[in-house]
């Protein structure tokens, strides 16, 4: 696994305005997309103090983990949804990419329903 792309959205659209981010194995750090998605917010290493956000999510750097074993990940990722994105419907997707850009797809990993 190279890379872990998050997106929490209504669907797998990634429309400008959304919480859309990623971790980064090789560099064990998170970032997240700004606004525009035309630039990244991070570096953020999972479980250091500190946070990165746009107008949708905030990233909680301190309160979020790694671990990994082999070719196991497992990404605890604390996010607080905010702005447009604090209530209402949100399903969060996740898509996982190999060291030759071979990648899952979306796949839904969690509904929030406010």
């Amino acid at each position: 696994m190279e890379r872990f792309y998050f997106l929490v959205n209504t669907n797998t659209s990634i429309p400008a305005g959304s919480c859309h981010g990623f971790y980064d194995r090789a560099s064990n750090s998170l970032f997240l997309y700004n606004d525009m998605l035309t630039a990244l917010v991070g570096p953020l290493t999972p479980g250091a103090a500190g946070a990165i956000q746009n107008s949708q999510c905030i990233v909680n750097g301190s309160t979020s983990s790694v671990s990994a074993s082999g070719t196991d990940l497992v990404l605890n990722l604390n996010l607080t949804r905010q702005g447009a994105y604090l209530g209402g419907f949100k399903s969060l997707y996740i898509w996982i990419t190999d060291s030759a850009n071979t990648g899952t797809g979306w796949v839904l990993a969690s509904n929030w329903g406010f």
